[in-house]
C-alpha cells in the first residue's frame, strides 16, 4: 500500500507526517522524502546552533548584525518538518536499497560499451545512499542516475519555479564547458554526452535545486532581519526583493520592480540611517558627471555630497 504524503517543494516531510508509517508503505519517493528531511534537519540544526542566541553588534553597538532572528527564523524552518530520528533514516536508506536492487532485478541493466557513459534511467556505479554513521550524520551520497539534459531543465525550472534560456543555450553551454548553468548563485553542474544526447546526474540536479531552495532561504531570512532593522556585514547583501550597501552609519537600500512604487514615495531618497532607520538629509553640491551633463542620467546620484542624520547627529560626506 502507498501512503499519499503531501511531501513539500522542496522534498521534505511535513511536521505531522508519520514517518513510521511512510518507511512502512511509502513509495520510493517518499523513502526517500524521509532521508532528505533527516539530512535538511541535521544541517539546520547546525547552523542555527552556531548562531549566537542575542543579537550581535559591531562598531561600538551600533550596527546590529545576525542574531536572535536568524535563530528564531530557522527554528520555524524546524518545527516545519517531520522529526526523523538517525534510526529511521537508516530504515529510508535500507528501504531505498531494496527498492533500487527490485527495480533492476526487474528491469535487468543493459549491457555498457567500453567507454560510453551509463545509459538514462540506469543506476550509476555509486547509486545506492550510505546510511549514517554511529554519530547520527546524514549519508552524503543519494541515488543516482542520468537524465536528458532537456528533462532535467524541466524538472529544476518546476521544482524551483523558474524560467529558463532556451534550450539550445544549455546545449553550447554543455559542448564549450561541459556544464551548465541552473539558477542562483550562479550553480554549474556536469554534463556529459551519452549518445547524440547531452546527460545529467540526477545527483548533480537535486543538488542544484537544493542550492537553489537554500539561496532563496537565505535572501528571505535577510530581508526578514532587515525588515526587523537587522543589517548583515558586506560590501553589497542581496535579499528578496533587492539589496543593500553600508557606508559607515548609512546604508543605501534598492527594491527590485515589484516595489517601485514604495521607492518612488521616498521622497528623501534610499539611504537611511543605521541606527535609527529614519531618511537622513542629503546635499548635493557636487557637479554633474559627464554623462549626466550630456546625455541621460547615470543613475549613481552622482552629485550626492553629504549624508547626515538630524535625529542621531551621524555624518558622512561622499567623495565625488
Amino acid at each position: 500500500m502507498t501512503v499519499f504524503v503531501d511531501v513539500t517543494r522542496e522534498g521534505l516531510l511535513p511536521a505531522d507526517t508519520d514517518v513510521d508509517r511512510v518507511l512502512a508503505d511509502g513509495d520510493a519517493h517518499e523513502v526517500f522524502a524521509v532521508w532528505h528531511t533527516f539530512q535538511y534537519r541535521c544541517d539546520t540544526q547546525r547552523f542555527h546552533d552556531s548562531i549566537p542566541d542575542q543579537p550581535i553588534v559591531a562598531d561600538g553597538g551600533e550596527i546590529p548584525l545576525l542574531g536572535t532572528g536568524s535563530r528564531r527564523l530557522l527554528a520555524q524552518d524546524l518545527l516545519r518538518c517531520a522529526e526523523v530520528t538517525p534510526e529511521q533514516a537508516h530504515q529510508a536508506a535500507t528501504r531505498l536499497i531494496e527498492l533500487l536492487t527490485t527495480w533492476q532485478h526487474t528491469h535487468g541493466p543493459r549491457p555498457q560499451r567500453p567507454g560510453h557513459a551509463p545509459q538514462e534511467g540506469r543506476l550509476t556505479a555509486a547509486a545506492l545512499p550510505t546510511p549514517p554513521g554511529p554519530a547520527g550524520e546524514a549519508p552524503t551520497d543519494m541515488p543516482r542516475i542520468l537524465i536528458p539534459l532537456a528533462e532535467a531543465l524541466d524538472r529544476f525550472h518546476a521544482a524551483t519555479q523558474t524560467t529558463g534560456n532556451a534550450y539550445g543555450w544549455y546545449r553550447a553551454q554543455a559542448a564549450r564547458d561541459g556544464r551548465v548553468w541552473l539558477g542562483e548563485p550562479g550553480i554549474r553542474v556536469p554534463a556529459q554526452r551519452s549518445g547524440r544526447r547531452w546527460m545529467i546526474d540526477s545527483g548533480d540536479l537535486a543538488g542544484a535545486i537544493t542550492a537553489h531552495h537554500d539561496h532563496q532561504q537565505h535572501l528571505a531570512r535577510v530581508r526578514a532581519d532587515y525588515d526587523n532593522h537587522i543589517l548583515h556585514p558586506g560590501e553589497s547583501v542581496s535579499m528578496t526583493g533587492g539589496g543593500y550597501y553600508t557606508r559607515g552609519h548609512f546604508h543605501y537600500v534598492w527594491y527590485d520592480c515589484i516595489d517601485y512604487d514604495l521607492l518612488r514615495s521616498t521622497t528623501t531618497g534610499h539611504w537611511r540611517c543605521n541606527t535609527c532607520w529614519e531618511s537622513p538629509q542629503l546635499e548635493h553640491n557636487w557637479p554633474e558627471c559627464h554623462r549626466c551633463s550630456d546625455w541621460s542620467p547615470c543613475g549613481n546620484d552622482c552629485t550626492l555630497s553629504r549624508i547626515s542624520c538630524p535625529t542621531c547627529g551621524h555624518s558622512r560626506n561622499i567623495r565625488s
